[in-house]
This record gives structure tokens, sequence and C-alpha cells, in this order.
């Protein structure tokens, strides 16, 4: 079933919350002096996606937002397992001294974006939309590993982790670019039918390889 934009959104209600969710946390930081609350805050949306995808049935499978994500048992259940990794991780850092002295809005922020841009990923049904998440949840990494500014291990770990991340972005959307050039399209499905029809170019596994580093 491939759904439009509109009809879409019933299922993208995790992801709709967490956006929210980022966006409130902000806010309150601006607004508000008292910043001991800010945890329990990201606590209360990050179980709220998790709820929202337990009380989300499995029915059928369908395409999202014309064919850019897909709803289906794999997702669901890689979403499930992000949000319960995402709400031990807040849970954890509510306790942390280290967290208690840096920004604390921003943290739980970008926590909650890596998590949003998590979901996106494990929805992905397009080599751009895998590609743009995967990008996502890079980019809060660099952040959230180099967030202790005054901490030479973190700025260290976050610049190497960079440098990284750098040389394995190029090499994944080289990779992308030749799947594409080879199968025609974007799409995975398309994709698997190229790589499983009869008399598929075996060096296609070789471009996603490249991929996969």
């Amino acid at each position: 079933m491939d759904l439009g934009n509109f009809a879409s959104l019933a299922h993208f209600l995790p992801e709709l919350l967490l956006t929210g969710g980022v966006l409130l946390l902000v806010i309150v930081d601006l607004l508000v002096a008292d910043k001991t609350h800010l945890g329990d805050l990201a606590l209360i949306i990050t179980a709220g996606a998790l709820l929202l995808i337990a009380l989300t049935p499995v029915t059928a499978s369908a395409w999202l937002f014309h064919r850019m994500l897909v709803f289906d048992g794999f997702a669901m259940f890689f979403r499930a397992l992000i949000a319960l990794a995402a709400l031990v991780a807040v849970w954890m850092s509510m306790g942390s001294e280290e967290v208690r002295g840096c920004d604390q809005g921003e943290y739980y922020a970008i926590l909650l974006a890596s998590t949003l841009a998590m979901f996106l990923m494990a929805e992905s049904a397009n080599l751009l939309m895998a590609y743009l998440s995967l990008e996502f949840v890079s980019l809060t990494s660099y952040i959230l590993t180099g967030f202790l500014r005054h901490n030479r291990r973190s700025l260290e770990a976050a610049l190497k982790y960079l440098i990284y991340g750098g040389v394995a972005s190029g090499t994944m959307i080289y990779g992308m670019s030749w799947i594409f050039g080879i199968s025609g399209s974007l799409d995975f499905a398309v994709i698997n039918k190229t790589l499983t029809a009869p008399g598929a170019l075996p060096v296609l596994t070789v471009f996603i390889s490249l991929v996969l580093i």
C-alpha cells in the first residue's frame, strides 16, 4: 500500500512527537531558569514515543511519503528497540554529574534528535532517505561526542570521529551512486529485483559492500 503525505502521518506519530519534543526542550531551556526538570521532560517524551509505537498495530506493510519510508514489522521492531535504548540513555543521563554540569536542554534535545534520526534510518525505503538519515545520526553523534567542550578527550574523540565519519560517508555515497547507476532506481525494492534478476551484474555486490563500509 502506497500512502501519500497526509495519509502517512497516522503511522508517523512517534517521529512527530520526538520532533515536537526537541523543539519543546529548546524553548523550555531558553525560557525557564530551573534546568533540573529537563531530564524528566525528555524522559516523558521518549516514553511517549515508545508508547505510541507499542499502540500502533502492524496490520499490513505500507509505503509512507511516496515510498520514502516503509511501515512494516521490521521497522516497528527497530523503532521500539531504539526508543527503549533512548529511554535508558535519558534515564542514565539524569544521574550523570557531567550532564548536570553542561547545557542540559541542548544535550537532551540532541539526544532526542539522534533518536528521531535512527527511527528514520530504520524505516528508510530509499537510498536517498537512508543516506540523509544516516548523516543525521552521524551529525548528532559528533556533537554528543564533543559535548564536553572543556574536556580535551571529548574534543579529541569528536575530531577523530568526524574524520572517520567523513571518509566512511564519502565511500558510502560513492557506492550508492554506482548502485543507482546500475539499477536505475533509488528504491530498495527495485534494487532488490535488480540483484535477484537472472544475469545480474556481480559487480553490484562490490558497490553494496562499499555502502556497508
